[in-house]
Formats: structure tokens, C-alpha cells, sequence
């Protein structure tokens, strides 16, 4: 007579992979959220208070002239802080950078 092992998973590995998707998932859910959304949820503000400037498009390949332009926009984030410390606006621009 041989033995016969349980083949099935135990209820703990089944928890386990669910908690580990729901935080991968959380935090892909959190990177691609809208910017305004983003940094009202990481800065504790309402989204009225929430400022994004839109991205220029003066550094893309396919502009005229065609062809690579040398630059890049790096985002500024710049949140506003009361007298206690607590931020109470936030504002998103953007800064062309030479190549």
C-alpha cells in the first residue's frame, strides 16, 4: 500500500497571492492615475487644489522641423505650505531642458 499525499494547496497560499495581486495591483492603480488625482491623494489636498500645467510638445521627434531636437521637460512639482507646515496647494510645471 503506498501513501498518498494531499496534492491540493493550503488555504494560507491562496490568501498569499491575493494579498500579494491586490497590493501590486493598488500600486499600479496608484502610477497611473491622472496626475492631479496622484499628488491630491500623495499630498493630502483636495484636486481643486491640485495645478498641472500640460506637457509642451516643443522636444517631440515628429514636430516640424522632423528630426531630434535636443531636449527633453522635466516635471516640477512644487506643493505650498501654510505657516504650520501642512501643504495646502500643489503645483505641477514644466522645465525645458538642452541637450
Amino acid at each position: 500500500m503506498t501513501d498518498k499525499k494531499d496534492e491540493t494547496a493550503s488555504p494560507g497560499y491562496g490568501f498569499g497571492c491575493l494579498v500579494v495581486l491586490a497590493v501590486i495591483g493598488a500600486v499600479v492603480w496608484f502610477w497611473l492615475l491622472p496626475n492631479k488625482y496622484r499628488y491630491s491623494i500623495e499630498y493630502d489636498v483636495a484636486t481643486e487644489k491640485v495645478y498641472v500645467q500640460e506637457k509642451p510638445h516643443d522636444c517631440e521627434w515628429e514636430k516640424a522641423p522632423l528630426g531630434n531636437k535636443y531636449c527633453h521637460f522635466e516635471k516640477h512639482v512644487e506643493p505650498v505650505k501654510d505657516d504650520s507646515g501642512k501643504v495646502t496647494a500643489v503645483y505641477v510645471g514644466w522645465e525645458k531642458v538642452e541637450e
